[in-house]
């Protein structure tokens, strides 16, 4: 399984769309690059280590460079 995207807000970290539990993504046959607020990006615009500072009420999606 793999982490497709969260919502973050001021409560908590909201996971709609997850095959895994939260933590840093994991996919076979892939590198994860970071974090995204457009679905499909080449680009991360947040890392792993800044998760904590995503602004509240985005939605971000994983970013995946392939092997």
């Amino acid at each position: 399984g793999y982490l497709v995207s969260f919502e973050k807000s001021e409560e908590n970290i909201s996971n709609f769309n997850s095959f895994s539990i939260f933590s840093a993504p994991v996919r076979e046959g892939y590198a994860f690059v970071g974090w995204s607020a457009t679905d499909g990006a080449a680009e991360a615009e947040y890392t792993i280590e800044q998760t904590a500072a995503i602004p509240n009420g985005i939605t971000l999606y994983a970013v995946w460079r392939k092997l």
